[in-house]
């Protein structure tokens, strides 16, 4: 009965480490994609380049 109650919070442990990789690799992935599509198209004037989206800065001509 003791050996299990020790056990739990490993088992516990083991599942967090888990689910913030995943959360840790779609966050990457998401944010891959994001500047990918993004980052298509006509570069912009500027230092920023094609990164800087038209519809973030829309007073620019």
């Amino acid at each position: 009965m003791r050996g299990k109650i020790q056990i739990k919070p490993l088992f516990i442990f083991r599942w967090l480490i888990r689910i913030m990789q995943v959360i840790c690799i779609a966050v990457v992935l998401l944010g891959t994609f994001d500047i990918v599509l993004y980052n298509s198209g006509e570069p912009e004037s500027g230092d920023t380049g094609t990164l800087t989206h038209q519809a973030i800065r829309p007073d620019t001509p």
